[in-house]
């Protein structure tokens, strides 16, 4: 690959990697809002429901018929604590996405309005179409990667190292 094709092709990732944050970046407070429902659910459902069913069986062995009750409750409320603060995250995250979309595809076609007849020319529409709609799709993908994979590794390995601390 030649250098300007490189450099090209680096100043391409920028713009696109620019774009997605400004998408990601319109509902700021929806953003916030998952982060600050999703990661206490992930915690809550990777971390502490485990810990407290290995300390309910741990009871169950020590014939300790209190402490069972007592850890089956935890996990109740950390189950219906999960699924609230995750549907809470969920609804928020959705909104932000669909924003996001929108402002991606404006842009897209906001970029193709103002090309000249030349570059319509060389070009062949349907596949403007597919480019749009890939990019769009390919927000998507970067929004599941920044609101869902990331903050559960990280809150699990932090949560983990917590716990074993």
């Amino acid at each position: 690959m030649a250098k300007s094709e490189k450099q090209r092709d680096k100043h391409i990732t920028r713009e696109i990697h620019r774009l997605f944050w400004q998408a990601n970046l319109i509902d700021v407070w929806g953003l916030v809002i998952c982060f600050c429902t999703r990661i206490p659910a992930v915690a809550a459902y990777n971390i502490f429901i485990p810990l407290a069913g290995a300390y309910g069986i741990q009871a169950i062995l020590d014939h300790q018929p209190q402490s069972v009750k007592r850890y089956a409750l935890w996990i109740i409320l950390l189950a219906v604590a999960y699924v609230v603060l995750w549907t809470i995250g969920g609804l928020f995250i959705s909104r932000n996405a669909l924003r996001g979309s929108k402002y991606v595809q404006q842009k897209i076609f906001a970029n193709l309005l103002h090309k000249d007849y030349e570059f319509y020319s060389s070009t062949f529409f349907g596949s403007l179409g597919a480019q749009s709609a890939r990019l769009r799709d390919s927000y998507n993908q970067y929004g599941q990667l920044l609101t869902l994979t990331i903050p559960k590794q990280v809150t699990i390995v932090v949560a983990g190292v917590g716990v074993i601390a």
